[in-house]
């Protein structure tokens, strides 16, 4: 599901994309969670789910090859939001 939730993503079928990771999510190797909340959180980012794409992108642990699209992207959130302080530390 992992790499349908991806291709989906790719084509911008993002709630497509959500239903397949979630799928993913329950099925997967501990290994393969962060890829997991880094596709959902691409997708929840596109379609403005600022909360939820928040709380994908935290799961993200750090050193992962996937952290620095996260911290990066959790400072979009704060900026889309105005959300200042929080945007400062990102």
């Amino acid at each position: 599901y992992l790499l349908w939730g991806q291709s989906l993503n790719r084509m911008r079928a993002y709630g497509a994309a959500l239903e397949k990771l979630e799928e993913a999510a329950r099925e997967a190797a501990a290994d393969d969670l962060p890829e997991i909340a880094y596709q959902q959180g691409r997708a929840l980012l596109r379609i403005s789910r600022y909360d939820r794409a928040r709380e994908a992108f935290e799961r993200i642990p750090l050193g992962h090859e996937r952290t620095s699209f996260a911290l990066r992207s959790l400072g979009e959130i704060a900026l889309e939001l105005e959300n200042w302080e929080s945007a400062r530390f990102w």
